[in-house]
C-alpha cells in the first residue's frame, strides 16, 4: 500500500501537483536519470520543474526539495 513516485526531469507532472501525504516512496536516479525498468516499476513519474537554463538538478538537491514538499503537504493536512 505504498505509492511509488519516480523522480525524472523528463516527466510531465510536477512534484507540486501530486499528493505526497500518504504512504509514498520517492525513487531518485543518478545524473542520467532513472533506468528504464526502474521507471516501469514506479506507479507514477514526476519532476521538479526547472528552467531551460538549468534543466536538471543533482540528486541531493532533488531529494531535499522533494522531501521538503512532502513535509509541507503533511503539515498543511494536519493543520486542518
Amino acid at each position: 500500500n505504498i505509492f511509488c513516485f519516480g523522480m525524472d526531469e523528463h516527466a510531465t507532472r510536477s512534484v507540486w501537483n501530486v499528493d505526497l501525504t500518504g504512504s509514498v516512496c520517492l525513487v531518485f536516479g543518478k545524473e542520467d536519470g532513472l533506468r528504464r525498468l526502474t521507471k516501469a516499476r514506479c506507479d507514477d513519474i514526476i519532476k521538479i520543474p526547472t528552467s531551460q537554463s538549468f534543466p536538471s538538478l543533482n540528486v541531493a538537491t532533488c531529494v531535499a526539495i522533494a522531501l521538503y514538499e512532502a513535509r509541507r503537504q503533511r503539515m498543511i493536512l494536519h493543520k486542518l
